[in-house]
């Protein structure tokens, strides 16, 4: 069958942000590969390993319809969404801190959003069903 959506729900359009779209932080997963790498760098480094959680993300939060948005800019198509209910539990908005990834580990994300959707689709367009 077809995996691919007709329709792009976004889950609420009147919550509490400019534009009443969630607000989420989005990153480029090269950057969170080199998040990953960076950890496993450090900890073979270190004499005395730890447990600790680090987030990695951009800090900073997109908005669903602001991504949208920026996809269709980005690669030169129409996505079709369709605004939904707010699904339960969700939040308005959510980003990471990730000062300790920076202090800790000397990460930091250097992919911007533009990045993100552009590659994004390009990864896409080239493996239609996946890996």
């Amino acid at each position: 069958g077809n995996s691919k959506r007709e329709v792009l729900s976004i889950f609420g359009n009147d919550w509490p942000t400019p534009d009443g779209t969630c607000i989420r932080d989005f990153i480029h997963v090269m950057d969170l590969s080199d998040g990953h790498l960076a950890a496993i760098n450090f900890m073979q480094k270190i004499k005395n390993p730890f447990f600790k959680a680090i987030n990695l993300g951009t800090g900073y939060g997109t908005s669903v319809l602001e991504i949208v948005k920026t996809f269709e800019l980005v690669n030169n198509l129409k996505i079709n969404y369709v605004f939904a209910a707010r699904r339960p539990g969700d939040k308005g908005i959510v980003f990471a801190n990730s000062d300790l990834a920076k202090d800790i580990l000397k990460w930091k994300p250097k992919r911007n959003l533009f990045e993100m959707c552009k590659d994004g689709w390009n990864w896409q367009t080239k493996n239609p069903k996946g890996y």
